[in-house]
Order: C-alpha cells, then sequence, then structure tokens
C-alpha cells in the first residue's frame, strides 16, 4: 500500500493532532516533502513529536524516511498523470470537469487501484489464501454493498468451475450457514474500510466455528482484518466519488479475479470441463429444451 493511501484508510482513527498531519500530507503532499519536521509541525499545530508518531503508524521509523518514502511516490505519480495526460494536481473529478476529464481521471483512479495493490500484494499470504481455499469443502463469500457483489462474483466463478461457494447476501444468511460451518470450511469477507459491523461479525463467527477466514480490504489495521486469519491488502486512493466505489470495486475485482485464476489453475483439467458442462447446461435452460439426465449435459 502506497503512503497516501494507507493514510485514508487509517483516517478515522486518528486523535486530532495526528488527523491535521493526515490532511496536511494528503492535501499538500509536495509542501510536505520541501519541509523540515519543524516547519511541518507549525503547519499542523502539533508537535515534531506528534509527527514521528504519526510516521511510525505507517511503519516507518521517522519523518525523514517518511518524506523520501513519499518523495518516490510522488515521482512514480509524475510518469503515471503524464502517461494518462493529466494535470499534476488533478486526481480528483470537480465541479465543471469535461467529459474527457471524467473519462481521463476514472481511468487513472482505477488503473493505480490496480498497480499499486499488485504492487503491494504479499504473496506469501495470497498463496496460503489459495491453499486455504482450495482445502474447503465449502467456501462461503460475504460483503456489504459494492463488496457483497464481488462476494457474490467471486463464489459463482468458482461454483461453475465446480467448487462449491456460496455467497451470502445478508446477516441473517451468516447465521443460518454459520450454524454449520466447521473446520473444514472457509469464508472469505470482502471490506474496503474493514469496520463493516456485519461483515467483522461473520469472520469472527466463522472463527468460532474454526472455519479459515480470510478478508480483503484496505485497512490492516482493522477489526474486520484483525479478526481474520489472512489479510490480502488491496491500495485505493478514495475520491470524492467515494459512495461509487470506483477504486474499492476495481482493486477487490483485481484480487477475486486472482484468486479464481490460482484455484482454476490448481486443477485446470477439470475446471475446464466443469465449465463446458455448466454453460451447456445454461444453454439448454435458457432454451427451455428438457433438462437432460445428470451426465449427459455435455454430449
Amino acid at each position: 500500500m502506497t503512503i497516501q493511501s494507507a493514510i485514508q484508510a487509517r483516517l478515522d482513527s486518528y486523535p486530532p493532532s495526528m488527523r491535521r498531519v493526515a490532511d496536511v500530507v494528503l492535501q499538500e503532499p509536495d509542501l510536505v516533502i520541501r519541509s523540515t519536521i519543524a516547519t511541518l509541525a507549525v503547519r499542523c499545530q502539533t508537535s515534531e513529536a506528534t509527527i514521528v508518531r504519526f510516521c511510525r503508524t505507517l511503519r516507518l521509523t521517522g519523518f525523514m524516511e517518511f518524506r523520501v518514502a513519499l518523495a518516490a511516490e510522488l515521482g512514480l505519480e509524475t510518469a503515471r498523470r503524464s502517461r494518462a495526460r493529466l494535470a499534476m494536481d488533478q486526481f480528483d473529478l470537480v465541479d465543471g470537469s469535461s467529459l474527457e476529464q471524467i473519462v481521463s481521471t476514472i481511468a487513472y483512479i482505477e488503473t493505480l487501484s490496480v498497480e499499486e495493490t499488485v504492487a503491494k500484494l504479499d504473496m506469501d499470504v495470497f498463496r496460503r489464501a489459495v491453499e486455504r481455499l482450495d482445502a474447503a469443502v465449502t467456501i462461503y463469500g460475504f460483503g456489504v454493498g459494492t463488496s457483497g457483489s464481488c462476494a457474490k462474483d467471486l463464489c459463482r466463478k468458482l461454483a461453475r468451475i465446480g467448487r462449491p461457494a456460496h455467497a451470502l447476501r445478508d446477516v441473517e444468511e451468516v447465521a443460518v450457514s454459520g450454524t454449520f460451518m466447521n473446520p473444514e470450511d472457509a469464508l472469505i469477507a470482502f471490506s474496503h474500510t474493514g469496520v463493516t459491523n456485519d461483515v467483522v461479525r461473520a469472520i469472527q463467527l466463522a472463527s468460532q466455528r474454526g472455519a479459515g477466514t480470510i478478508v480483503v480490504t484496505n485497512d490492516v489495521d482493522s477489526p474486520a482484518a484483525r479478526a481474520a486469519s489472512l489479510v490480502i491488502e488491496t491500495s485505493v486512493r478514495e475520491t470524492s466519488l467515494r459512495s461509487a466505489s470506483l477504486g474499492s470495486r476495481t482493486a477487490q475485482s483485481l484480487v477475486s479475479d486472482c484468486l479464481y485464476g490460482a484455484l482454476a489453475f490448481r486443477d485446470l483439467p477439470h475446471a475446464q470441463s466443469a465449465l463446458r458442462d455448466t454453460g451447456t447446461l445454461m444453454g439448454i435452460l435458457r432454451s427451455g429444451a428438457p433438462v437432460p439426465p445428470k451426465g449427459e449435459a455435455s454430449g
């Protein structure tokens, strides 16, 4: 996760003194990399010690490491903006944006989400998540809102390659399914913020039943992340269109597709055969033709 994405993920958890530092970093990053710790403390109306503590919340040793890392991040962004033909100060959409600006900005946001998520993906964690899902007798997916759509899409794809997978639509289904979960099962939850109460409770319930628990989230320090056994981290910048979940949806879909692909390649011949069979049967059902006996759909 990039520094700016990490700050946004933790924004609501910062105390007022650190929140002022976070706001300045997000709004005036160029100013920050040109500042000393003393001048930044004055600008943020806080102490140098607070700035050091702020840097350590990002797993950095202090202000010097923070400033170097932020400068490198801004340098990469300059190159990305140039390729996307965006102005240097353009990241969010503003009132009066032209159609061309809307298209280029949204494309940039989504591309950035993919690039940063891939760059920060912990392959050891990802491999363990694939192994846990591969070993599961039943896979459950859960999320709320846009995250729920991603969970549903993953479960549908897994079901098509012969993996027993069920997307839970609400907390009632979580309760019903949780009653019968056991250590042979796995739950994968999607939550951009990691603070959605229903998601946290679903992970806790699955853990109590001994099931494997995986969460895909933008905040590795969130309640959902703390409740899960494995955390797959996305890296997404928020915009004024947060309610549209632009970047978070893209990053979650990327992780979902990678998990699906990895599981399909665990037994590719079986996955390909299952896709053919389910595709044939769906075509028969849509046509209104009689449903053949089991085992004859592919013939």
